[in-house]
């Protein structure tokens, strides 16, 4: 019982995303295999075990009424565990507002894949954009990481970073097309719609701007797969 109970923690802990510069220390996925590795383990012995000695007990254990009740118990304690571990009862995530923001009008590379952007309002920021962080050559301890996969530094870009829990930065794209309206910075990217901001999945919170519209759906929990950011990260738009 408590082997099938670490396997099925071990496993779901596994499939929990650990974004780009987002995590202090190691991911949820490190802490999964420790616990899903040894349950498996130990599992594979206890069933060699079972299966030594079956042939002697199978006939009187699949007539046995307890062992049935056992066999169910069992089963019904891994299903409650598993909707337990996916459902609403853990504490609520932590979101970080960014700390700076601004259009972007000077980038200096520097050496590997690092580069100092400098912004309108006359702050820089040191970013690492490329490989080298996770598995990579780390960047210095000031330097904003990039959350997943962004487009090419370009002057007018907006750069949105943060120094919480870890440096983190996107990039939201400068005239993205026709089809957004003007001014309109594109941030392409799921999103959650939570009455006056909206949540990203990397752990950031952007606030609606004061003129916000919505095109496709009306209400809290509404998932966007597009944003349009204001020159201050506020959303104008989501789609």
């Amino acid at each position: 019982m408590v082997d099938l109970s670490a396997l099925t923690l071990g496993f779901i802990i596994m499939q929990q995303p650990a974004p780009y510069g987002m995590d202090v220390g190691p991911g949820p996925g490190f802490f999964g295999i420790l616990l899903f590795a040894p349950a498996a383990l130990l599992g594979v012995v206890l069933l060699t075990t079972w299966l030594s000695v079956a042939h002697a007990w199978l006939s009187v254990a699949l007539a046995s009424k307890e062992i049935v009740r056992s066999l169910l118990g069992i089963s019904l304690a891994a299903f409650v565990i598993a909707v337990v571990a996916n459902s609403g009862v853990w504490p609520p995530k932590t979101y970080y507002l960014p700390d700076t923001v601004g259009p972007i009008t000077e980038i200096q590379e520097q050496r590997d894949t690092s580069y100092v952007l400098v912004l309108a309002s006359g702050e820089w920021a040191d970013v690492s954009h490329g490989g080298s962080f996770q598995g990579g050559p780390t960047p210095g301890p000031s330097a904003f990481v990039p959350l997943g996969d962004i487009p090419e530094l370009r002057i007018d870009d907006l750069l949105v970073a943060g120094k919480r829990p870890a440096y983190w930065y996107l990039i939201a794209e400068a005239n993205p097309g026709a089809t957004y309206p003007e001014g309109c910075h594109a941030l392409s990217l799921d999103a959650v719609e939570k009455g006056d901001h909206f949540e990203l999945p990397s752990g950031v919170r952007l606030d609606k701007a004061a003129d916000y519209r919505g095109r496709a759906g009306v209400g809290t929990d509404v998932r966007r797969r597009a944003l349009c950011l204001d020159g201050q990260a506020d959303v104008t738009l989501g789609d």
